[in-house]
């Protein structure tokens, strides 16, 4: 299909603005449904909403479809916290695919691989097993999961909808709290990075440009299915300080002794599915990911 305009909700965080990044690219015009408005404000059109209290998307808008970004991830596990993860990551998104299916909409729904039942399982596909049970990422996997399923339901009754699964999702707007934010943080000190245990334990990440790339191709394809995007590599502690220390041209590290049981993984997803969909693979690097991080770039 041709997108002339895309709603897209979470516009200002990490993901939606990537999103509005290759919109831009491919002359795609864009509404940013979000709670504070984007900085540097790209959108055609700015919808302030909080989706804490969110009803429905207005129904005068010409749009071609919806991308849907916006989450909420908690900082503790308290029952106010748990609640208020329902409201936004399960309500909120059943209601926006109401909207979708109410208005003929195909809609695209960013979830993560966080929902399956074993992330350090290898090559992990789609039809592997969901999580039953809160355990690795809390309440706030089973809400992607629960998100999904009320999704799927809206796709039974007529919802063209397209499902991502990412595995760790990074890129310029990442928060300073996130680990690989601390470590170019740290290497732009010049500073001497000391990794800690477990040092062989490996995690897949995925360029949020490459994300969005993706994303947007599945709606024009009318990839109406469940997808993992992930990247063909997963990275220990160690090379990743390596990779920071390489994209930002400064820093150290000292490798302590390793004497560690067998490396397990995480979020080794396969994505051959989504190549035989769309002929596509992750194209951006860990190190070139990393640089562009640090030169606060998309």
């Amino acid at each position: 299909m041709v997108l002339n305009k895309v709603l897209i909700t979470g516009a200002s965080g990490l993901l939606g603005q990537h999103f509005v990044l290759q919109c831009i690219k491919q002359e795609i015009k864009t509404i940013g449904l979000c709670r504070r408005e984007p900085t540097p404000n790209l959108v055609d059109q700015w919808l302030e909403f909080d989706l804490e209290n969110f009803e429905t998307i207005p129904e005068d808008l010409d749009i071609d479809a919806v991308v849907h970004c916006a989450a909420y991830l908690p900082s503790t596990e308290s029952a106010e916290e748990k609640s208020k993860i329902k409201l936004i990551n399960v309500d909120a998104t059943k209601k926006i695919g109401d909207y979708c299916l109410r208005k003929k909409l195909p809609l695209l729904y960013i979830s993560g691989a966080i929902v399956y039942e074993n992330e350090a399982d290898i090559a992990i596909k789609e039809s592997a097993p969901l999580r039953t049970k809160s355990a690795w990422g809390g309440e706030y996997a089973l809400s992607k999961l629960a998100g999904e399923q009320a999704l799927i339901s809206l796709q039974n009754k007529g919802l063209d909808l397209a499902i991502l699964r990412p595995t760790s999702l990074y890129g310029t707007g990442l928060g300073n709290e996130k680990l690989l934010s601390k470590l170019l943080i740290k290497c732009g000190k010049g500073e001497e990075i000391n990794p800690k245990p477990p040092l062989s334990n490996s995690i897949n990440f995925i360029h949020a440009r490459d994300v969005a790339q993706a994303g947007l191709e599945l709606i024009k394809k009318g990839g109406w299915d469940v997808f993992n995007i992930g990247s063909s590599e997963c990275y220990n502690i160690i090379e990743i300080v390596k990779k920071c220390i390489e994209a930002v041209g400064e820093g150290s590290i000292v490798i302590p002794n390793q004497n560690e049981d067998t490396a397990t993984f995480r979020y080794d997803v396969n994505s051959d599915k989504l190549y035989k969909k769309l002929g596509f693979r992750a194209s951006i690097s860990l190190t070139e990911g990393l640089s562009l991080m640090h030169l606060g770039s998309f």
